[in-house]
């Protein structure tokens, strides 16, 4: 945007709401982070952002982002979102009409105000993407990606249908032939999650918020689940406070876990094993997705320390409509329409599951849950992160294969992890243009930019890991001081 577009833009937005600054800061009330809280709901939606709060329902309506961002928004605190997805000094030219107060306490870590690393970055990739000619959030092969995509979800679940008439009901052949289908349909899940699901939840592709919830909702109704609850768990979440403990969703873990990937998790005996018994339960990961579904948003309404906020009409139905739409397309149909055995369907069904779990698990595990990254630490009397936000993406994020046309096409280009975590709102089928860009502006702010030059090795990474962690403190002293 050009400064006169960007000129206009804010003459227009003080003359639908009218002008005015901030009260003065000693007239302005304070509040803490509960009582922003109960802010949560399209008809009252209050959120914080760089120490002020905010009263954004009447914008909602005119939000140029859509509405279902500030309803998920609502009722927390914004201010690496709002700094992530925005033009910054345009966006703040909005908010002076909307504050109501100053924020006194916050829920989740802080970050101190931003470095240059994350101006520079964000001016050299748009910088890339204007002599390539490119425009960040368009691209025909993102397009093709997703008809792909769906497609082969399609093809995979009719040709399982047609190969029980074609081979006679439930033979070895059929169950042959399904079950290899089940992989490619399984696959194609997983890629739903890494594409268009990613491009949507991000905002990455279009200005349209329109385009954006139907990219997302591919997730409930091609996979059964829910596209809502990945948002929080991913976006308001794993996004802004990546390998931070007790905030991250994504690592977060409970006091007798699975496994231990943290310094601050009890040691157990069972963990000595885990390199080998973990990577074989992240096959569940798709199954306790769904499950999980229910139990956050009827439930616990938490996922680790990211609160949902109550359900909107539009949203339970969607969530409802998702689910039955999953159901139908791969058991009601099949089975009760063209006479599939619903014992088949649903072994098709574990097998899909399994892969669709392993390829996703394996290749976000290797991102973050490493030796190399980082795992930075909160000041418990400050309630801060000593560390900007967009250097602890970069050192909390490990790439790989950047020179693979595999890893590259069938990770969506999220073997870029740390280019996405830092412009998430580009779409990722530019990330191996911008990468170039983005890593000379690391290195002129002195922060390392981790790679890994294969997948497979990128993964290792990950097994290697795990068996650190499940040592022993003596043992794992020991194995360090032997190097």
């Amino acid at each position: 945007m050009s400064v006169a577009e960007a000129r206009k833009l804010v003459a227009e937005l003080e003359a639908a709401f009218g002008g005015g600054g901030d009260a003065a800061a000693s007239n302005l009330p304070g509040y803490t982070w509960r009582d922003v809280a109960k802010h949560n709901r399209a008809d009252d939606a209050w959120v914080s952002y760089a120490g002020k709060v905010y009263d954004v329902t009447e914008w909602m309506a005119r939000h140029p982002g859509g509405r279902d961002t500030l309803i998920v928004a609502a009722g927390r605190d914004v201010t690496e979102l709002f700094r992530t997805y925005h033009d910054v000094p345009v966006a703040e030219a909005v908010l002076p009409k909307y504050c109501v107060g100053v924020l006194t306490e916050s829920e989740l870590p802080t970050f101190p105000a931003p470095g240059p690393l994350h101006d520079k970055i964000k001016r050299y990739v748009a910088a890339a993407l204007k002599a390539a000619g490119h425009d960040g959030k368009h691209s025909p092969y993102a397009w093709l990606r997703y008809a792909c995509i769906v497609g082969g979800i399609v093809l995979a679940t009719c040709g399982q249908v047609a190969a029980h008439g074609a081979l006679g009901g439930a033979t070895w052949a059929y169950i042959a032939v399904g079950a290899a289908l089940a992989v490619v349909q399984g696959f194609c899940s997983a890629l739903v999650g890494l594409m268009p699901l990613h491009d949507g939840s991000h905002y990455a592709i279009t200005h349209s918020p329109l385009v954006w919830k139907a990219l997302q909702h591919t997730h409930d109704f091609l996979n059964g689940a829910s596209s809502l609850l990945w948002t929080y768990q991913h976006v308001l979440g794993h996004h802004i406070y990546t390998n931070v403990d007790g905030a991250d969703p994504d690592v977060h873990t409970e006091p007798r876990d699975v496994r231990r990937i943290k310094d601050g998790q009890p040691w157990l005996w069972p963990y000595v094993y885990q390199a080998a018994y973990a990577p074989v339960l992240y096959g569940l990961l798709a199954w306790k997705t769904r499950m999980q579904d229910f139990v956050i948003l009827f439930g616990t309404k938490m996922n680790g320390r990211i609160r949902v906020n109550p359900l909107t009409a539009e949203q339970l139905a969607l969530f409802a409509l998702g689910k039955l739409t999953w159901l139908t397309y791969r058991f009601v149909l099949p089975c009760a329409v063209f006479g599939v055995p619903l014992t088949a369907m649903l072994v098709f069904q574990t097998i899909g599951d399994f892969t669709t779990s392993y390829w996703l698990a394996l290749t976000f595990q290797a991102n973050h849950v490493v030796d190399q990254v980082a795992w930075p630490t909160v000041n418990e009397r400050t309630n801060t992160i000593d560390m900007d936000w967009a250097e602890l993406q970069v050192r909390t994020t490990q790439d790989y294969a950047h020179t693979s046309s595999f890893w590259t096409l069938f990770t969506g280009a999220l073997n870029y992890q740390v280019v996405h975590h830092v412009v998430p709102g580009t779409l990722q089928v530019h990330y191996p243009l911008i990468a170039p860009a983005f890593k000379r502006a690391c290195a002129e702010e002195g922060v390392p930019f981790l790679h890994i030059d294969t997948g497979v090795a990128a993964i290792g990474e990950h097994i290697k890991y795990l068996h650190k962690m499940g040592q022993r403190a003596d043992d794992a002293a020991a194995a360090a001081a032997a190097e």
